[in-house]
């Protein structure tokens, strides 16, 4: 859909991108679209990377541009709202509460933890191995696998109680945008128990290079952050 930013893959001034790169940054953007960087463009542009806390504001590379392209799919708040954590979950960590057997892993438990000692459980990447969302293919329990590491580091460094709003969606939920991180697995919306931690950890979110995307929903109560294959081009942020 916005095939000349899809083609950056070094960074360069804005000024120096090619009309057509700036015809699909303006579209995205909402501004006037001619081609010509103007100061609406630099201003639109700048705003856009400041309030995803991206740097250099007249600059453009592979994050930024894929930043923008996210941005683009307007990503909506669906389930999230209705699932804000408020309590610790009782038995976390213990294999007790509804089993499954799932592919890789076999035999598992809603409370039990998905990697042992990252205080995250299946549970609450299903909930609660709801009959839509069990995971199904060894890929997507590969990712919630991989998933769940890389939260436990950003969950070390916060050091306090995370609550899960959002997980595995399957597709066949039609929940979120169609090519949703959720659907293989490789996404997770959260927010700590203490709401007013939140902007708190949505930095230490984009502290965490392994999160290769951060959704910044803070004022709607929660963050995103995916694992999504990356092109090393740094870390997507985008807003809701």
């Amino acid at each position: 859909m916005y095939p000349s930013l899809e083609t950056i893959v070094e960074a360069m001034h804005i000024t120096e991108a090619s009309a057509e790169v700036i015809k699909e940054i303006q579209q995205i953007l909402g501004i006037s679209v001619d081609g010509i960087v103007g100061q609406e463009t630099l201003k639109a542009f700048a705003d856009f990377k400041e309030k995803r806390y991206l740097d250099y504001p007249a600059y453009i590379g592979v994050s930024t541009a894929q930043s923008l392209i996210v941005h683009a799919e307007k990503h909506v708040v669906t389930e999230q709202l209705d699932n804000l954590p408020t309590k610790l979950i009782e038995n976390a960590g213990t294999r007790t509460g509804k089993s499954v057997t799932l592919p890789v892993v076999g035999l598992v438990y809603v409370n039990e933890f998905i990697v042992p000692g990252i205080p995250l459980t299946w549970g609450e990447m299903t909930k609660n191995f709801d009959s839509g969302r069990i995971p199904n293919t060894q890929d997507i329990v590969r990712n919630i696998m991989a998933l769940a590491v890389v939260f436990g580091k950003a969950r070390a460094k916060y050091g306090k109680p995370i609550g899960v709003t959002s997980g595995y969606r399957p597709a066949a939920l039609r929940i979120g945008v169609r090519n949703s991180q959720h659907i293989p697995g490789r996404a997770i919306d959260t927010c700590p128990l203490n709401r007013s931690d939140l902007r708190q950890w949505h930095s230490i979110l984009m502290a965490t290079p392994e999160f290769t995307a951060v959704g910044d929903a803070v004022h709607r109560g929660f963050v995103h952050t995916d694992i999504r294959p990356s092109n090393g081009g740094g870390q997507i942020r985008f807003g809701y």
